[in-house]
């Protein structure tokens, strides 16, 4: 039975990277405040219009709006908060307006990877309009919901920004007014564990009941808090604390940056004189009492608490009490910090209520290479995804939307495409597969899957989705595509990704079949496979497909009565060939199997081959 397939191509080339930054004014709905609340908000949006009537952008003021709309969660003037920032941005005046450009950036700096906030800073110096669009580009990536014309991520900055300043403010430093706490809230989000505790280290006792005083005025007394980020993983974890014991209130990389400089374990008339040696039995006191607060707080602590433990159970023979803290060689270790690998989104772990709040969709995506006739890297992109019987309650009014966004290096939209769909059960069956052409190195994509209802105030809108009809019921959220590594086009034989699908008809698209993203197949069925060979050698080349069983605790073994199968294609007179050809799985019973494919050119035969591998699952239905 033929499938419905949906294949849409998307070409992009430089010539669309040239940033066009318009000065009209956006089509907009007029929001006016409530004449019965002239306030700051109802002041806002009133001068908001009227710079908008009148042509003219305000960068400070779009600011004001974003702050005072997040602050009193007016969703219903958030469109025209994010609308009028954007504007504003891409209109500002250097020569009025560099200061509150300059305080913008140091909003957004915490957010972006060391190596682009001086890039950045450089630019707004340098009076670069690219700064501006680079401020709008990121913001337009991190936004959650494609669909709706405002950015709740942009909004949930300002919340945070907010929540901070109410919360976070031992110390207020810029560019929140905060300490480091509310630094790392508003890039990180609430902490899933937090942890706070009051350090008090006037008396330390050793392993063996040894105890140790400290010298009037070095007692240790300090306030920390523990952030934990489960998506950031078990070993991730912020420290919070007061430089040395009494300073100013930050992150703290280790422990021991709660350590007084001068601290002094007090010993009696027969204590040490030695300067050196006394400083060392200090701190190595200090820092066995610190970690053995910690230790019940966090496993990184208990771990090395333990260490410091067996370092001094080396030494409990022939040294004193006094002399083991001496001798033992115990380690300052530096905490792990904050990593940022995607240069163009914010910080990973940044937690997007936005999101969460309507529930995360689940969606399949893989990426498939191929070589245009022409030589250039072709991507396959298929999506599908799978909605859960809550999502499809109105299942008559649903549209899915899937977006896909290329961005240049320089945060410009280089393509973009929507493909919004009535929902219906062939829709949700098959992947929609969509193509990308190069140039695709230095670029990066994003996509999007949305569920998003079309019933307003209780009547459904048929046909479209539109802007003030629609809903989102469910969404995965803004995420980032990975690009495979590129063929290596010396290569003397190169082979595509493998797509392996259901027994069907196949058509003339650019991929002939619809993959099976999941490679669930039945047992004693048949399977589509489809590649593409390029640089073929005058003499052809030659393919070996075969199964490995996977056995738990026992690795994979070859099936003995599934031998494999060698398949030649000789003379071939061209450089290019397909292949597709169904596979067939009998004697074959369930489990799992890696089915490999290794490809060689004609005549060669020695361990030199090329090798692609795919999982599959078998199952009974």
């Amino acid at each position: 039975m033929l499938q419905e397939r949906r294949s849409v191509k998307l070409r992009f080339s430089l010539v669309l990277l040239i940033p066009v930054l318009l000065t009209v004014i956006p089509n907009t709905e007029v929001a006016n405040a409530q004449t019965s609340s002239v306030d700051s908000l109802g002041i806002y949006i009133n001068q908001a219009n009227i710079c908008w009537s009148a042509g003219e952008s305000d960068l400070q003021l779009s600011v004001d709006l974003l702050s005072e709309v997040s602050k009193r969660d007016a969703q219903r003037f958030y469109q025209l908060a994010t609308d009028f920032y954007y504007w504003s941005l891409r209109n500002a005046d250097f020569s009025s307006e560099k200061e509150t450009i300059l305080s913008e950036f140091e909003r957004i700096k915490p957010l972006l990877p060391d190596s682009l906030q001086k890039r950045w800073k450089e630019l707004i110096e340098n009076e670069d309009r690219q700064a501006l669009q680079n401020i709008v580009g990121f913001w337009e990536i991190n936004d959650p919901y494609v669909s709706t014309k405002e950015n709740e991520r942009l909004i949930e900055h300002w919340q945070r920004i907010h929540y901070a300043r109410n919360n976070f403010t031992i110390t207020k430093e810029p560019p929140y007014g905060t300490d480091e706490r509310g630094v790392y809230y508003v890039r990180l989000g609430m902490p899933d564990s937090r942890t706070l505790k009051t350090l008090r280290l006037n008396l330390v006792i050793g392993p063996e009941g040894e105890t140790f005083d400290f010298e009037l005025g070095n007692v240790i007394q300090s306030d920390i808090e523990i952030w934990e980020y489960s998506e950031l993983g078990d070993d991730f974890f912020l420290l919070f604390g007061e430089r040395d014991g009494w300073g100013e209130y930050g992150l703290r990389k280790s422990p021991m940056e709660l350590i007084p400089e001068n601290i002094r374990v007090q010993l009696g008339a027969s204590g040490f004189r030695n300067q050196s040696t006394m400083r060392k039995l200090s701190k190595n006191v200090a820092q066995y009492g610190v970690y053995q607060q910690l230790a019940p707080l966090h496993t990184h602590f208990s771990n090395m608490y333990s260490s410091m433990q067996t370092s001094l159970s080396a030494y409990s023979i022939g040294y004193s009490g006094t002399n083991k803290f001496i001798q033992a060689p115990f380690i300052a270790d530096p905490l792990s910090r904050v990593q940022i690998n995607n240069n163009l989104m914010a910080a990973p772990g940044s937690k997007t209520t936005a999101v969460t709040e309507n529930g995360i969709l689940s969606t399949q995506q893989e990426i498939y290479r191929f070589l245009a006739q022409d030589g250039k890297q072709q991507i396959v992109l298929a999506l599908q995804p799978n909605p859960t019987n809550e999502h499809m309650k109105n299942k008559e009014s649903l549209f899915l939307s899937n977006r896909i966004s290329v961005y240049d290096k320089n945060w410009n939209l280089a393509a973009n495409i929507e493909d919004p769909k009535k929902v219906t059960d062939s829709l949700l069956s098959v992947p929609s597969l969509y193509l990308l052409e190069e140039p695709l190195n230095e670029f990066n994509a994003f996509y999007s899957s949305e569920l998003i209802d079309t019933t307003y105030y209780g009547v459904t809108i048929p046909g479209k989705v539109t802007q003030k009809a629609s809903a989102i019921v469910s969404t995965t959220g803004r995420k980032k595509l990975t690009w495979p590594e590129s063929f290596n086009k010396e290569d003397t034989l190169l082979i595509s990704d493998i797509i392996l699908g259901l027994e069907q008809e196949f058509d003339d698209a650019r991929v002939p079949i619809t993959p099976t993203l999941d490679r669930t197949f039945e047992p004693n069925t048949d399977l589509m496979v489809y590649f593409e060979a390029y640089n073929i050698p005058e003499e052809g080349y030659s393919f070996t497909y075969y199964f490995e069983k996977h056995r738990w605790l026992l690795g994979n073994k070859r099936p003995s009565d599934k031998p494999s199968v060698t398949i030649v294609n000789d003379k071939l007179n061209s450089d290019r060939n397909t292949q597709l050809f169904a596979l067939s799985l009998s004697e074959l019973g369930s489990g799992t199997y890696d089915l490999f494919f290794e490809f060689r050119p004609v005549g060669e035969t020695g361990e030199d081959r090329l090798v692609r591998t795919r999982k599959i699952e078998l199952v009974v239905d």
